[in-house]
């Protein structure tokens, strides 16, 4: 017979706070996979070398959530299972998601705006804002013949089609379902 006596589980502390899943009630989530996730990714460092592949061209005085957070929220989503950036909405409420991702206030009672308050995570529009992020292009990413510009490729172009006429890759133009 298998007996679970196991009164709570320890996980990676969160800044100062002690990250543990106890059974008796208290903030409850449905997500306790990722705090297995978080476990892993802190190991292999996955979401910090793919936040790495940003460049931030944000106003670093009106930024609350770092690109790393960002990048985080959006595959801890997509892991368990939430493809849709709306799903997100509803996520930015739950401390646990927020704990996984690494805010270090996982409630959000510290955000700057009064409306954000209670929400620790990133809205949806938010990280659309992120996934239209344009790449700087290099003539090695695109194959452009000219001296590229910072804004010469889109994440939207599949291709990496430049935008600009005096950036043409000579193999990718582009289409008018996906620029």
């Amino acid at each position: 017979m298998t007996e679970c006596n196991a009164e709570q589980l320890e996980f990676h502390a969160l800044g100062r706070r002690a990250v543990t899943g106890r059974f008796d009630g208290g903030a409850i989530s449905s997500d306790d996979g990722a705090l297995l996730l978080r476990e892993r990714g802190a190991k292999t460092r996955i979401v910090a070398r793919m936040a790495e592949q940003f460049t931030d061209h944000r106003d670093p005085e009106a930024t609350e959530h770092s690109v790393r957070e960002l990048t985080g929220q959006r595959v801890l989503g997509l892991a368990l299972g939430y493809e849709d950036l709306n799903d997100h909405d509803r996520l930015r409420h739950d401390p646990l998601f927020a704990a996984a991702v690494g805010k270090r206030d996982p409630e959000g009672r510290e955000r700057l705006r009064e409306q954000d308050r209670g929400k620790a995570l990133a809205s949806s529009s938010t990280l659309n804002r992120l996934e239209l992020t344009p790449i700087t292009c290099t003539p090695t990413s695109c194959g452009c013949t000219s001296a590229p510009s910072p804004t010469c490729c889109s994440v939207r172009c599949a291709a990496l089609a430049c935008r600009t006429p005096s950036c043409t890759p000579p193999s990718a133009r582009p289409s008018a379902r996906g620029c």
